[in-house]
């Protein structure tokens, strides 16, 4: 498999990802694929309601979309998005957090200058 067959496979498998939960690390595909840098670009917080003293949260996060590749300043990446949705002992819902990041392959030239 040569460079450019690695690198379509890594983005098919990348776009796999999106609505997957988590397991180990979802973003193996793409460091494999060579977007190795990471940047976090956003991330929104929701409270539903507060916490009480002694209360256990629990959390799951869903890989909610990976978008197609995209070319930037500092190169060629995919914007990952997950939500992390946080939940109390009865299995209520009291947040969630939207985050994302840019996965790329970094341009040394154009970041040096």
């Amino acid at each position: 498999m040569d460079h450019a067959d690695a690198e379509d496979h890594g983005h098919r498998r990348a776009r796999r990802l999106a609505g997957r939960r988590a397991c180990s690390n979802p973003l193996t595909p793409l460091d494999e694929a060579g977007f190795i840098a990471t940047l976090a670009t956003n991330s929104e917080f929701e409270i539903v309601r507060y916490l009480r003293l002694g209360e256990v949260v629990t959390s799951t996060m869903v890989i909610e979309s990976v978008s197609d590749k995209k070319q930037t300043r500092i190169g060629p990446g995919h914007f990952i998005t997950w939500v992390t949705t946080y939940r109390d002992e009865q299995g209520e819902v009291v947040g969630r957090q939207m985050f994302r990041i840019l996965k790329f392959k970094p341009d040394l030239e154009a970041l040096l200058k």
